[in-house]
């Protein structure tokens, strides 16, 4: 037997007594688990954005190949009766390899896929999305037909022995599809399920969970990241040094690096896909995304909200120099929320106050040790990433508690979920 663990490891067990017989290191977490090929090869996936293949030797696992993907693969594989592997990746497509390791196909979904497949007896590939759909996918890779559930889709695809296709939905629904017919005629049933483990009751009552989690609405984000710039530096201070200009716009002559701004700017970038960068753009370009009303409003909440987080923290003696929102809509109702993180040291530039000099940049809270490790090594920048020596996430850490120390007033070791 077969099992893969968050140490980088897939162990080869003895199933009589569980000793270890080989162990295989990728070096990153395997959360998928593995499928076995009509050869013993075993198929799994891991963090360092790869389906591995390794050979059972009887005393050692030994690679055949390693098919790369643009992100984590949590999915556990499924193999077709020729052999083909198909699974999903947080990259957000379903794979089709074949056992020699030679991509067949690949199928985009919206989202990223947990969900392992399921394939019935002619060959299409059912497999759930975090885009909140049930895929149906033909052996040549083309969409046969797509359900839509109003949760995500993170379990496994079960089929029953008349092809029914069975599985469940953080819609808090169970569904029952039928694999033929019309969009009209695919529900054959849906039952409520798992109501009350999700209530906020109950998680307001687990001590366990106290600090640890946050109970959220889905929202439909918009395709601007909502950046205000109290002081230029980064991107803004190379293209001010240039030709006097922050995202196209004309500044003041005369300033330095890290120099205060007569006032906060809302500068905007678009929101870019997964694995891509953001690009800086002008306001018009923004509106041009999301019209101009809505637009202004961006600009008008970005703007509050930063000068409110800005005035807190110059009272405990930090600049936040620039900082980064994102918004979305509720889905049905339409309201215009704020989504995700809000004013850390990930989305924000902090500075301490008694260092700030303009023309010099100011040590940050943020994960500047890491940045400075990574220059220090022969990595092209793209995934995966190298593994962190702990003292780099040490001194990263150790900013990231001060700031908040500061800034809340509070000590970090007293927050609930510290552990």
């Amino acid at each position: 037997m077969y099992v893969g663990c968050d140490d980088g490891k897939m162990y080869a067990l003895n199933p009589a007594n569980g000793a270890i017989k080989w162990e295989f290191v990728t070096g990153t977490i395997i959360a998928s688990s593995p499928a076995i090929g009509a050869d013993g090869t075993i198929y799994f996936g891991a963090d360092d954005f790869k389906l591995h293949a390794v050979a059972d030797l009887g005393n050692r696992g030994v690679e055949r190949w390693a098919f790369p993907t643009g992100d984590w693969i949590v999915s556990s594989p499924a193999i077709g009766p020729d052999g083909t592997i198909y699974f999903g990746s947080y990259d957000r497509n379903l794979y089709a390899v074949t056992p020699a390791g030679v991509e067949k196909w690949r199928f985009p979904t919206g989202g990223a896929i947990y969900s392992s497949p399921a394939i019935a007896a002619d060959g299409t590939v059912y497999v759930g999305s975090f885009d909140q759909r049930l895929y149906a996918v033909a052996p040549d890779g083309a969409k046969k037909w797509d359900f839509f559930t109003n949760g995500e889709i993170w379990a496994s695809v079960a089929l029953g022995a008349d092809g029914t296709v069975y599985f469940p939905s953080l819609d808090l629904n169970f569904y029952a599809l039928n694999p033929e017919g019309s969009d009209t005629q695919r529900v054959k049933w849906s039952k409520p399920i798992g109501a009350a483990s999700h209530s906020t009751a109950s998680v307001r009552g687990d001590a366990d969970l106290a600090g640890r989690v946050m109970l959220c609405h889905r929202a439909e984000m918009l395709p601007v990241e909502c950046i205000v710039r109290g002081y230029i530096t980064g991107s803004a201070w190379k293209e001010y040094k240039k030709g006097g200009t922050m995202h196209g716009a004309a500044l003041p002559g005369g300033l330095l690096e890290s120099s205060q701004l007569p006032a906060p700017v809302f500068t905007p970038s678009t929101k870019a896909a997964v694995g891509d960068h953001d690009e800086n753009i002008s306001f018009d370009a923004a509106a041009d995304l999301v019209g101009r009303d809505l637009a202004k409003t961006l600009r008008d909440v970005s703007l509050a909200l930063y000068s409110r987080g800005a005035a807190w923290a110059a009272e405990r003696g930090i600049i936040i120099a620039d900082t980064k929102f994102e918004l979305g809509r509720i889905p049905g109702t339409g309201e215009l929320v704020l989504c995700d993180e809000v004013l850390t040291p990930d989305s924000s530039r902090f500075w301490p106050v008694a260092q700030w000099k303009p023309g010099s940049t100011p040590p940050s809270f943020d994960k500047q040790p890491v940045r400075d490790y990574l220059e220090t090594l022969d990595w092209d920048k793209t995934p995966p990433p190298p593994s962190l020596p702990k003292a780099v996430v040490d001194a990263t850490s150790t900013r990231y508690v001060e700031a908040y120390e500061r800034i809340t007033g509070r000590t970090f070791a007293d927050w609930p979920g510290v552990r």
